[in-house]
């Protein structure tokens, strides 16, 4: 790219921000439609997470709500970390596509498996933690619900580490 080229791309200040917004409003309505979409299943998805505690502490173990919001709360909760482990595709590709302009173009071809392994090593992280499962304990609801949606989602960008260490070494660094 010549010095040409990035003159020819330049926009001023107020055009990127304008960008930016509309970008943060995509992501932003992206991850409210996943929460709606998460609020609805919430009961399903909460009955998902609690699969490891049941399989490990038994047929019996019950889970308990000790306060009368804590329910609706744990619904919340739970959809909040569906939203944003479901919105993340949609969050990362607007980010790239705010960034990607002022990339050189070996600077994108790097990034490029990137950005198709990325979703592959979340799924597979989260999935490795949703798995491995936990420790019996006697747990409320709603502890285990944020035990749970918590481990997978730092699961997720801990495989991302891995493909950080890819693009160092694609980069030459």
């Amino acid at each position: 790219m010549s010095d040409a080229d990035i003159e020819a791309t330049k926009a001023p200040l107020i055009e990127h921000l304008m960008e930016l917004r509309e970008r943060l409003i995509r992501a932003l309505l992206a991850f409210l439609v996943m929460f709606l979409i998460s609020f609805y299943f919430a009961k399903d998805i909460y009955n998902l997470l609690v699969v490891p505690y049941t399989h490990v502490a038994g047929p019996e173990a019950r889970l308990i709500y000790t306060a009368p919001q804590e329910y609706f709360f744990t619904q919340m909760k739970v959809a909040l970390f569906t939203a944003a482990f479901l919105s993340c595709p949609v969050v990362f590709s607007q980010l790239y596509a705010f960034v990607a302009p002022g990339l050189y173009k070996h600077e994108r071809a790097v990034f490029r498996p990137y950005l198709f392994a990325t979703p592959i090593f979340f799924a597979a992280g989260a999935l490795l933690v949703r798995e491995a499962g936990g420790v019996v304990t006697d747990w409320k609801g709603d502890e285990d619900a944020v035990f749970q949606s918590g481990d997978i989602l730092a699961g997720g960008p801990g495989w991302h580490q891995r493909m950080l260490e890819l693009v160092r070494r694609v980069e030459g660094r």
